[in-house]
């Protein structure tokens, strides 16, 4: 009877301990004592299940309790150390949000605004979070609850990044546009979690599909220089919070491995701790020892500890047992030492990824949507800042995130070819626009214009600034590349008299007296360099388009000037001159000596893999020469017709019949033949206006051509003229004597060639 009253008695004094315990666990928790509770949850378990508590009918309920409390107590710590690694991220940006705020919502006046810089905020977490925060962490490694915890972390982290984007566009939204303000919700938080790559549920409301395409839509809407600012604000505060996470990791990482450290130090000490953690649980059994002041002991902190005692005491504390259900014990202190503090820190390296990821999806899709309207809208210069606050936010995220973002580079590259393209398709109708309405005579060329081409030609086009116009707006500068062609009126007058029209000068290749359409060209093609050398990843495609551009050039001016079809174009031009020609033959001449200094500008902004691309530019500079030989021989073919012409009047001449040095042609009486005098003067004439245009060394080119072409015609046109008196044959010298003599008094043009036709009538005529 003795025996049994002291096992009931014993017995009785468990089950006051395990209540006491259960009593004691709510305040530990309240006072945020996580491992003590957790200590004294698991000694109540075993003394629970040690004294077979559970047969008790009363007691069951105690011991489902005390398995919830498990559960409860390592739910708290990891929503505790999730909340203390987000509030110092949040303390530290309320600042920056407040001191931006005012700035960033006033709209950007000029594309000439500073882009975003570092963030400023803490290099590493503040010192009152950290202790905090390395407690928890070690409880949690403790408990093998870290990944559970680095996991919420990663929702709450990737959830605070939605919620900055969110708030930056709709606060533009609703500031700039009050009838935003009904829209509360961000239509594109389920689309960014199908960027993360979750399957996003279909709405089965049909106000929320609306309320999203009407976002879309306000987005799209949103101006130029509004969305600019609101895009710099999401770039700014995104990368704040990015550069805390990535500080958070290495704290995270810095922690893990100085606890591995020290407990691969401690290994002895550990060994010692079990052996104690198993005299103590041998004396539980006994009645006076206490569960809650046995726990207290070995986990009573020591006030005056630094650093390297906290871990020692964690390691004292790591020596109670942990139970089957996850509760402390000295080998998974061990095994996280080696094993399991690599994939922790993975984890924790998997969390800042993740974030980073996310900041790229959710800035692509902003930038998607205003994909069409960033090519059609946005000039030149608001597209470089957008490249340039885009590029710096990428190399953020990339040392960051210790990998390429490549969904941003990407989106970047689409929405930069986009522009391209419109910008191409824009100057191509600019281009045909203003060749169907090119009179083909003679512009005047600007101050700046001229500026312009000599920083290409000097090779500078790419090492200072430019003035480059907005390419959609085309009235903003009289020289901008998409202006209006000038009237026919206006590209034919001169406003004064003594002022002569100012050719081009190009070093190396003299002047060029050029038409409207060929400036217009250069301009198209100094922007397209400028888009070459402002977005590099988008230089082969300018080639293309640079030959392209070209192309259409020469090809429209063939079917223009030599198929004569400006005489139905919008010009209406009477005939087509040699004057037309000479104009547009200077032009070609123009683009052709310009084509070296293009292609060494756009051969610096490639690679040497894609210097194959730049042999489309040769191909083009020799179709345009081909072009401007047929102009030249056109010239020839002209002369050719008008001599031809002039062979019929030949057979009405009666040389023989010559009184006084006269000849009679249709009974009229001439001091000349008329046929000499036809070629004579036409040749002259075109000399006239070949002089005027051309330089010397073409003009002597197409008339070396010209008076080869006499020396064979003409004696053709006289196989049959043999006139049977010695006067008659010496007329028909005297007429080639004086023509010859005439043409070779021709300024800047070498006649000497023509000594060899009157050679020809000589050996004719004069036998």
């Amino acid at each position: 009877r003795a025996r049994n009253c002291s096992q009931l008695h014993e017995k009785m004094f468990c089950m006051q301990q395990v209540l006491q315990a259960k009593q004691a666990i709510a305040s530990l928790v309240e006072v945020e004592d996580y491992m003590t509770a957790l200590e004294l949850i698991h000694s109540a378990r075993q003394v629970f299940h040690r004294e077979q508590l559970s047969s008790i009918a009363s007691m069951r309920v105690i011991g489902s309790q005390l398995d919830d409390f498990d559960g409860k107590v390592c739910q708290v710590m990891c929503s505790k150390f999730v909340s203390l690694a987000i509030q110092w991220e949040e303390d530290a940006e309320s600042f920056s949000l407040s001191q931006q705020q005012g700035n960033s919502l006033e709209p950007l006046d000029s594309p000439d605004v500073e882009p975003v810089g570092n963030p400023s905020g803490p290099k590493a977490v503040p010192a009152s979070s950290q202790e905090p925060l390395r407690a928890l962490l070690r409880s949690l490694l403790q408990t093998s609850r870290l990944d559970f915890a680095l996991n919420m972390y990663r929702t709450r982290l990737l959830d605070a990044l939605k919620l900055i984007i969110r708030t930056c566009v709709l606060e533009y939204l609703t500031h700039f546009d009050p009838a935003m303000m009904v829209y509360d919700d961000y239509p594109g938080a389920g689309e960014d979690d199908a960027a993360e790559g979750e399957s996003a549920a279909p709405s089965s409301s049909s106000s929320q599909s609306s309320s999203s395409s009407s976002f879309s839509q306000r987005v799209k809407e949103m101006t130029a220089d509004n969305f600019l600012s609101c895009l710099s604000m999401c770039f700014e505060n995104v990368l704040l919070s990015l550069t805390r996470a990535e500080v958070f990791h290495r704290f995270v990482e810095a922690s893990l491995l100085r606890l591995s450290c020290h407990n691969t130090m401690g290994s002895t000490a550990n060994a010692t701790g079990s052996t104690m953690a198993s005299a103590m649980s041998n004396t539980m059994g006994s009645p006076v020892v206490s569960i809650y002041s046995q726990v207290r002991q070995n986990t009573n902190p020591n006030p005056k500890s630094d650093g390297v005692d906290e871990d020692n005491n964690s390691s004292s504390v790591a020596n109670s047992a942990m139970g089957i259900d996850g509760e402390v014990s000295a080998e998974n202190i061990g095994g996280s030492t080696s094993g399991e503090v690599g994939g922790l820190i993975a984890a924790s390296k998997s969390c800042l990824s993740a974030a980073c990821e996310l900041a790229q999806r959710s800035i692509a899709q902003l930038l998607t949507l205003r994909k069409d309207t960033t090519a059609r809208q946005l000039s030149l210069e608001k597209v470089k800042f957008l490249w340039e606050i885009s590029l710096h936010f990428v190399s953020s995220v990339e040392q960051l995130a210790g990998c390429s973002a490549y969904i941003l580079r990407q989106c970047l590259l689409s929405h930069t070819k986009a522009f391209l393209d419109h910008l191409h398709e824009t100057s191509k109708g600019r281009l045909v626009n203003t060749l169907d309405n090119e009179r083909w005579v003679q512009c005047d060329v600007s101050i700046e214009r001229q500026q312009e081409i000599n920083r290409l030609a000097g090779g500078k086009t790419l090492l200072s600034p430019s003035v480059v116009a907005d390419p959609l707006d085309h009235s903003s500068n009289p020289n901008s590349l998409l202006s209006p062609a000038p009237s026919s009126s206006a590209s034919t007058s001169v406003k004064s008299k003594s002022r002569e029209m100012q050719p081009v000068t190009v070093d190396a290749a003299g002047e060029f007296r050029v038409c409207w359409s060929v400036l217009l060209l250069v301009e198209i093609i100094v922007q397209y360099l400028e888009v070459a050398s402002c977005f590099p990843p988008v230089t082969a495609e300018v080639i293309g388009k640079a030959a392209g551009l070209l192309r259409l050039f020469d090809s429209r001016t063939r079917v223009l000037v030599l198929g004569a079809q400006a005489i139905q174009s919008a010009a209406r031009l009477k005939s087509i001159s040699a004057k037309h020609l000479a104009i547009t033959g200077q032009s070609l001449g123009l683009v052709i000596a310009l084509l070296p200094h293009l292609r060494t500008a756009l051969l610096a902004q490639i690679p040497p893999k894609h210097h194959m691309l730049l042999t489309e530019l040769d191909r083009v500079s020799h179709e345009l020469i081909e072009h401007h030989s047929q102009i030249v021989a056109k010239f020839v073919a002209i002369v050719g017709d008008f001599v031809d012409g002039s062979a019929s009047k030949l057979r009405a001449v009666d040389w023989d019949r010559c009184l006084g040095g006269t000849s009679q042609l249709n009974g009229s009486n001439n001091s000349n033949c008329e046929y000499f005098d036809e070629v004579q003067r036409n040749v002259l004439a075109l000399h006239r206006v070949l002089q005027s245009l051309l330089p010397s060394e073409q003009l002597q080119d197409v008339f070396f051509r010209i008076f080869a072409l006499l020396n064979r015609k003409i004696p053709q046109h006289f196989e049959e003229v043999m006139p049977s008196t010695p006067t008659g044959r010496q007329r028909i010298m005297d007429e080639v004597t004086h023509m010859v003599l005439a043409l070779s008094r021709l300024k800047q043009v070498d006649g000497s060639s023509l000594q060899s036709l009157e050679e020809t009538f000589k050996r004719r005529y004069m036998r």
